[in-house]
């Protein structure tokens, strides 16, 4: 392969990125500063699923068909079935079917997560006990319980251990109250290890001795900024000493939110960079009792030594906040707060339609300036989850009752989806009524044909989505270049793309490669990179090959909330002399990686992507060391989006970019 100097790489690089600013104002990727957080709520399910208390909400694409599906579980107390539940999301947000029978005859903590524990390639599920997807999931097919480990009202995947593999990290406060880490040993169909992070003492004061919840849905994060993940509790946070998950120190210097209410101590916890200083803080809901007050804490020197409370104004009533999430919800590129009150706690007589879902917008970006937004009044939650659902590059919200009671559907159970209005006003039909952004909206787009081979201005992926002008950052064709590629070697040779940011929690990125050799013992070339260094946490966002046994497969790695995670595929090999489309997606709840249209590699991830207006974006190496990470081969038609392709999408980019 003939050699390219290194000037014309970089004359290539300064023409492109004029094209990518350009595309940028044009795509609409660069919101307006202070745009007002606005939402359409939908109804998954208006009067269901069966039974009067419910503890669990999760996101999973439990059938692989690129879509997020709901899963519902019930609590142990109350009337009805004892079922998880889930809905099969049917491409559209105001669509979906169920409620279908995920496991029958059990019930769930108040946490749970989604995630492929046997790596099999499909999403399982583990709520106090291992729910193993057999696969091909469909009506009529369930989950099969695997084993049983400590369950809790507290249960989240968190890689603690830094070995791109996650943990399951649990608090409880029956039996042996305390948090726990769980880690998979080579065979995950066995008991899981055991760690106690730490023992919650049993006094005699009963239930207000106690904590009642504190760890979800996202307590943990690098606090003392040694690169590790540790745990923010209630009233303390908890260091990861050894770096491994498997030795524990609790400091307790974290202020405020330790009044008890009549189950105990209990909050809703979120670790995330909010003033985006480069220190990691802890944000907090008091839940389970009334007048519950909303705070973020300022890891002040970020190593976990000194904290500072800024409350949120809140004027709620009852106020009792048993949901939690932090996003960007208004694509400003700072961090948002949503809230949803109980409908049946804490309610004064009279006021019964005064619950309700709200937002926190962030006016200044640093957590200083906050004005309050209801969206939706007459209707609660509990334990609400966030993702990018309808794939148009903004984060939407799922939520339910714990005990559905005093709301304005007469007291019924409900599942509710708040559709994200930021990126599409006009992304469906009719919302529910409930809310305030009721009006008709423009019916979707007609289906269109596929894009020819090679895509013109504004063409179309499938015949499932608008084009790929939607949420298009930036593009490269390198249809000037000889032979209409871009030529990398191994001594030099890079696109440098500028510091490109995608605000928000959806990202794809994609491009077709053609290795030539791979470098190093870790066949480890950059295709694309966000970087400032080669260590994962040094990325933004990254995808690349990686040595796998005898094989080479793809490699994404993504920062949110300050912390960056690694998916290795897990099939799909990436060879020499053959050319392969890939791409990696990300929708605010899973990281996935395509080889050639097809799904090779997922892994948990949640949160809003970090950005930073200083990391360049590097195309064929990683910045910023000239021959860190180079690609030596091919690389043509890059393309980067703020949205969440789904399957369908990738598959139909990929046969519009034929070698």
């Amino acid at each position: 392969m003939a050699s390219r100097d290194t000037s014309a790489i970089r004359l290539v690089a300064t023409r492109l990125c004029s094209l990518a600013a350009s595309v940028i104002l044009l795509a609409g990727a660069m919101p307006s500063a202070h745009a007002e957080p606005r939402f359409k709520h939908h109804f998954i399910d208006k009067g269901g699923p069966e039974g009067d208390i419910f503890s669990n909400t999760a996101l999973g694409d439990l059938d692989k068909d690129g879509r997020l599906d709901v899963i519902v579980g019930r609590s142990r107390y109350g009337k009805g079935p004892r079922n998880i539940y889930w809905y099969r999301n049917q491409g559209r947000i105001d669509a979906w079917q169920g409620p279908l029978v995920l496991v029958s005859g059990v019930s769930c903590g108040c946490g749970g997560a989604v995630l492929d524990v046997d790596r099999d390639g499909w999403p399982d599920f583990v709520d106090g006990c291992w729910y193993r997807n057999p696969g091909r999931l469909k009506p009529g097919v369930a989950f099969e319980p695997t084993w049983t480990i400590h369950g809790g009202h507290d249960t989240e995947a968190a890689d603690l251990d830094g070995d791109g593999r996650p943990e399951i990290l649990v608090h409880t406060q029956q039996g042996r109250p305390g948090v726990y880490v769980y880690h998979a040993g080579p065979a995950p169909s066995k008991r899981w290890e055991e760690t106690r992070a730490l023992a919650v003492p049993v006094t005699s004061k009963g239930n207000r001795g106690l904590v009642h919840a504190a760890v979800a849905p996202r307590g943990f994060g690098d606090l003392d900024g040694d690169g590790d993940a540790d745990i923010a509790f209630n009233g303390s946070w908890l260091e990861n000493l050894d770096g491994k998950a498997r030795r524990w120190k609790e400091h307790r210097n974290l202020p405020g939110f330790t009044r008890s209410g009549p189950w105990g101590r209990a909050v809703r916890c979120w670790v995330v960079d909010m003033d985006k200083d480069g220190h990691m803080d802890v944000v907090q809901s008091e839940c389970d009792m009334p007048n519950a007050r909303v705070a973020w804490f300022e890891n002040v020197r970020g190593d976990g030594s000194q904290w500072t409370m800024h409350p949120l104004p809140n004027d709620c009533t009852p106020g009792d906040f048993h949901s939690l999430a932090v996003a960007d919800f208004d694509l400003d590129g700072d961090w948002d707060v949503y809230v949803d009150e109980m409908e049946h706690l804490h309610v004064p007589k009279g006021r019964e339609g005064a619950i309700g879902m709200i937002v926190w917008e962030n006016r200044d970006g640093k957590g200083a300036n906050w004005t309050k937004h209801v969206l939706v009044s007459g209707l609660g939650g509990h334990q609400a989850q966030i993702a990018d659902l309808d794939g148009d590059g903004d984060v939407d919200i799922v939520t339910r009752p714990y005990k559905p009671a005093h709301n304005a559907i007469g007291g019924r159970m409900h599942v509710s989806v708040l559709e994200n209005l930021a990126r599409n006003p006009n992304a469906t039909g009719p919302g529910s009524g409930i809310g305030p952004d009721t009006a008709a909206s423009a019916p979707p787009p007609t289906p269109a044909e596929a894009a020819p081979p090679k895509p013109a201005a504004n063409p179309t992926v499938t015949n499932r989505t608008a084009n790929l002008r939607d949420g298009l950052v930036a593009r490269w064709t390198f249809d000037d270049l000889p032979g209409n590629v871009a030529t990398f070697d191994a001594d030099h040779g890079r696109v440098e793309a500028g510091p490109l940011d995608v605000p928000g929690a959806a990202l794809t990125v994609a491009a077709r490669v053609k290795a030539e050799s791979f470098t190093g013992s870790g066949h480890d070339g950059r295709i694309l990179s966000k970087a400032v260094g080669i260590q994962e946490q040094d990325h933004y966002w990254m995808l690349s090959t990686w040595r796998v046994g005898r094989t080479t497969r793809l490699r994404f790695r993504l920062k949110t909330g300050g912390k960056t995670d690694t998916l290795i595929a897990d099939a799909g090999d990436v060879q020499t002399g053959v050319w392969t489309h890939v791409a990696a997606v990300y929708d605010g709840q899973t990281m996935r990686l395509y080889a050639d249209g097809r799904l090779v590699g997922s892994r948990p991830k949640s949160g809003s992507i970090d950005t930073s207006p200083q990391v360049p974006v590097w195309i064929g190496d990683n910045p910023p060391d000239p021959g860190s990470r180079p690609w030596h081969g091919l690389i043509d038609d890059v393309g980067i989006w703020g949205r969440a392709f789904d399957a369908d999408q990738v598959r139909g980019l990929h046969q519009a970019s034929p070698p």
